[in-house]
This record gives C-alpha cells, sequence and structure tokens, in this order.
C-alpha cells in the first residue's frame, strides 16, 4: 500500500493505493492516529486505487473512525468498489462510516467545493 496526501481546505484527503494486507491495515491505522495526535479533524479516505483489503482490518478502521469522532473529528470513506466495498459491507463498516462515491462528494459533505 502506498499513500499520497492532499489537503484542501482543512481536509486531509489520503489517497490510498495497492492492496491493503493486515500488516498494511496496521501501518494505515497508525498513519490515522498520527493525523489525530496532530490535530487533524477532518479526514477521507479515497480507495479508489485499492485494489483488495484484509477485512479483519475493515474492523480496526472503524474501530479509529469511532475513536477519532469521539474526539471531535471525521472521517469519511470515497471510491469503494469490488471487493474492497464487500469488505466494508461483510464487517458492517458501511453503517458507522459515511461513504461517498467520490472524494470530491465526501469534501461537499463538509461544506467543500473540490478546486475551491
Amino acid at each position: 500500500m502506498t499513500c499520497n496526501e492532499q489537503e484542501i481546505r482543512g481536509v486531509r484527503i489520503l489517497h490510498l493505493q495497492g492492496e491493503i494486507s493486515a500488516v498494511a491495515m496496521v501501518d494505515l491505522d497508525n498513519l490515522l492516529q498520527k493525523h489525530q495526535e496532530n490535530h487533524v479533524r477532518r479526514l477521507i479516505l479515497d480507495f479508489n486505487e485499492v485494489g483488495d483489503i484484509n477485512y479483519r482490518g475493515v474492523g480496526l478502521l472503524s474501530e479509529r473512525a469511532f475513536r477519532m469522532r469521539g474526539a471531535g473529528g471525521e472521517v469519511k470513506v470515497a471510491g469503494l468498489h469490488g471487493s474492497v466495498a464487500d469488505a466494508f459491507q461483510f464487517v458492517g463498516a458501511d453503517r458507522l462510516i459515511e461513504i461517498y462515491e467520490s472524494p470530491q462528494e465526501a469534501l461537499a459533505s463538509f461544506g467543500i467545493q473540490a478546486g475551491a
């Protein structure tokens, strides 16, 4: 897994790429924890370029999103497709985390238009 970060008007977008194995999910959780500790309050995880994800790790991701919400933050997910979307549904994360078709739609949910 690789991750490219972008910030648009106070919203951090993590563009994820590749396969998210169990080990990569721990790395992603550590990255989210680092952002939380650095007071990043609005995050979008872009899964458009993720080919596969370890479904057990989706539970870890849901837990991190829940903790961030409890600390006044918000994590939103965009670009789920195929087996990645299936993993979110299987674990029930689709009921715990707001999911959008694209990062632009997730940004709009924060009241921000892409390119603005």
